[in-house]
Protein backbone atom coordinates (compact mmCIF):
# COMPACT_ATOMS: atom_id res chain seq x y z
CA UNK A 1 0.00 0.00 0.00
CA UNK A 2 2.89 2.33 0.73
CA UNK A 3 4.08 2.47 -2.90
CA UNK A 4 0.53 2.94 -4.20
CA UNK A 5 -0.02 5.82 -1.76
CA UNK A 6 3.15 7.61 -2.90
CA UNK A 7 2.27 7.05 -6.56
CA UNK A 8 -1.30 8.29 -6.11
CA UNK A 9 -0.19 11.41 -4.23
CA UNK A 10 2.49 12.45 -6.73
CA UNK A 11 1.90 10.92 -10.14
CA UNK A 12 -0.70 9.90 -12.68
CA UNK A 13 -0.02 6.19 -13.03
CA UNK A 14 -0.86 4.33 -16.22
CA UNK A 15 -0.33 0.58 -16.49
CA UNK A 16 0.34 -0.76 -19.96
CA UNK A 17 -0.05 -4.52 -20.41
CA UNK A 18 2.86 -5.47 -22.63
CA UNK A 19 1.00 -8.59 -23.81
CA UNK A 20 -1.94 -6.54 -25.06
CA UNK A 21 0.05 -3.52 -26.31
CA UNK A 22 3.49 -4.74 -27.42
CA UNK A 23 3.75 -1.65 -29.65
CA UNK A 24 3.67 0.69 -26.65
CA UNK A 25 5.94 -1.60 -24.64
CA UNK A 26 8.47 -1.61 -27.47
CA UNK A 27 8.61 2.18 -27.62
CA UNK A 28 9.16 2.62 -23.89
CA UNK A 29 11.53 -0.34 -23.63
CA UNK A 30 13.66 1.42 -26.25
CA UNK A 31 13.50 4.58 -24.14
CA UNK A 32 14.62 2.68 -21.05
CA UNK A 33 17.44 0.91 -22.88
CA UNK A 34 18.68 4.19 -24.28
CA UNK A 35 18.56 5.90 -20.89
CA UNK A 36 19.87 3.08 -18.69
CA UNK A 37 21.72 0.69 -21.02
CA UNK A 38 19.45 -2.12 -19.84
CA UNK A 39 15.92 -3.34 -20.18
CA UNK A 40 13.50 -5.65 -18.46
CA UNK A 41 10.22 -5.77 -16.65
CA UNK A 42 8.48 -4.42 -14.77
CA UNK A 43 9.27 -1.23 -16.65
CA UNK A 44 8.69 2.22 -15.13
CA UNK A 45 8.79 5.38 -17.22
CA UNK A 46 8.27 8.85 -15.76
CA UNK A 47 7.11 11.49 -18.23
CA UNK A 48 6.26 15.14 -18.43
CA UNK A 49 2.59 16.07 -18.96
CA UNK A 50 3.33 16.28 -22.70
CA UNK A 51 4.45 12.62 -22.64
CA UNK A 52 8.20 13.13 -22.86
CA UNK A 53 10.22 10.67 -20.75
CA UNK A 54 12.68 11.97 -18.17
CA UNK A 55 13.37 8.93 -15.96
CA UNK A 56 13.15 5.20 -16.48
CA UNK A 57 14.06 1.96 -14.82
CA UNK A 58 13.10 -1.65 -14.56
CA UNK A 59 12.68 -3.58 -11.34
CA UNK A 60 12.78 -1.59 -8.11
CA UNK A 61 12.33 -3.41 -4.79
CA UNK A 62 9.77 -1.88 -2.44
CA UNK A 63 12.51 -0.72 -0.07
CA UNK A 64 16.22 -0.25 -0.69
CA UNK A 65 18.13 -3.52 -0.37
CA UNK A 66 21.14 -5.22 -1.86
CA UNK A 67 22.44 -1.98 -3.33
CA UNK A 68 19.20 -1.37 -5.24
CA UNK A 69 17.22 1.76 -4.44
CA UNK A 70 13.65 1.02 -3.41
CA UNK A 71 10.51 2.57 -4.88
CA UNK A 72 9.55 3.95 -1.46
CA UNK A 73 12.77 6.00 -1.41
CA UNK A 74 12.97 6.73 -5.14
CA UNK A 75 9.46 7.99 -5.86
CA UNK A 76 9.60 10.99 -3.47
CA UNK A 77 12.96 11.98 -5.00
CA UNK A 78 11.54 11.89 -8.52
CA UNK A 79 8.53 13.93 -7.36
CA UNK A 80 10.83 16.44 -5.65
CA UNK A 81 13.02 16.86 -8.73
CA UNK A 82 9.91 17.40 -10.86
CA UNK A 83 8.54 20.02 -8.46
CA UNK A 84 11.80 21.86 -7.76
CA UNK A 85 14.00 21.38 -10.84
CA UNK A 86 11.49 21.35 -13.66
CA UNK A 87 13.64 23.52 -15.92
CA UNK A 88 16.53 21.05 -15.66
CA UNK A 89 14.16 18.19 -16.48
CA UNK A 90 12.81 20.05 -19.51
CA UNK A 91 16.35 20.56 -20.83
CA UNK A 92 17.15 16.91 -20.25
CA UNK A 93 13.91 15.84 -21.93
CA UNK A 94 14.76 17.75 -25.09
CA UNK A 95 18.09 15.93 -25.29
CA UNK A 96 16.42 12.56 -24.68
CA UNK A 97 13.73 13.16 -27.30
CA UNK A 98 16.30 14.37 -29.83
CA UNK A 99 18.40 11.25 -29.29
CA UNK A 100 15.32 9.03 -29.59
CA UNK A 101 14.40 10.70 -32.87
CA UNK A 102 17.94 10.19 -34.17
CA UNK A 103 17.86 6.52 -33.15
CA UNK A 104 14.40 6.02 -34.65
CA UNK A 105 15.35 7.62 -37.96
CA UNK A 106 18.96 6.66 -38.58
CA UNK A 107 20.80 8.11 -41.54
CA UNK A 108 23.04 5.27 -42.65
CA UNK A 109 25.93 5.83 -45.03
CA UNK A 110 28.10 3.28 -46.80
CA UNK A 111 30.81 3.66 -44.18
CA UNK A 112 28.34 3.69 -41.29
CA UNK A 113 30.75 2.21 -38.75
CA UNK A 114 34.46 2.73 -39.17
CA UNK A 115 37.05 0.26 -37.86
CA UNK A 116 37.85 2.82 -35.15
CA UNK A 117 34.18 2.92 -34.15
CA UNK A 118 34.06 -0.89 -34.03
CA UNK A 119 37.10 -0.94 -31.76
CA UNK A 120 35.58 1.71 -29.48
CA UNK A 121 32.31 -0.24 -29.26
CA UNK A 122 34.22 -3.45 -28.55
CA UNK A 123 36.25 -1.84 -25.76
CA UNK A 124 33.15 -0.29 -24.22
CA UNK A 125 31.26 -3.58 -24.21
CA UNK A 126 34.31 -5.44 -22.94
CA UNK A 127 34.55 -3.05 -19.98
CA UNK A 128 30.82 -3.51 -19.32
CA UNK A 129 31.09 -7.34 -19.30
CA UNK A 130 30.82 -9.05 -15.91
CA UNK A 131 33.54 -11.72 -15.93
CA UNK A 132 32.52 -13.16 -12.56
CA UNK A 133 28.80 -13.71 -13.14
CA UNK A 134 28.48 -13.28 -16.91
CA UNK A 135 26.31 -10.88 -18.81
CA UNK A 136 26.69 -7.14 -19.08
CA UNK A 137 26.38 -4.54 -16.34
CA UNK A 138 25.25 -5.01 -12.77
CA UNK A 139 22.29 -6.92 -11.36
CA UNK A 140 19.50 -7.28 -12.18
CA UNK A 141 20.56 -8.55 -15.59
CA UNK A 142 18.46 -9.36 -18.60
CA UNK A 143 19.63 -10.97 -21.82
CA UNK A 144 21.37 -8.56 -24.20
CA UNK A 145 21.46 -10.53 -27.45
CA UNK A 146 22.56 -7.46 -29.42
CA UNK A 147 25.88 -7.47 -27.53
CA UNK A 148 26.53 -11.14 -28.29
CA UNK A 149 25.53 -10.64 -31.94
CA UNK A 150 28.00 -7.75 -32.17
CA UNK A 151 30.84 -9.90 -30.78
CA UNK A 152 29.89 -12.76 -33.10
CA UNK A 153 30.04 -10.45 -36.14
CA UNK A 154 33.57 -9.43 -35.18
CA UNK A 155 34.76 -13.05 -35.46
Amino acid sequence: MEVAKILNENFISIKVDREQRPDIDSIYMSVCQMMTQRGGWPLSIFMTPDKKPFFSGTYFPKKTKGGMVGFVELLPKIADVWKNNRDDIKKSVESIVSTLEDVSNPKVSDNFVSPEDMNEIFESLKDFYDEKYGGFGEAPKFPSPQNIIFFKQLL
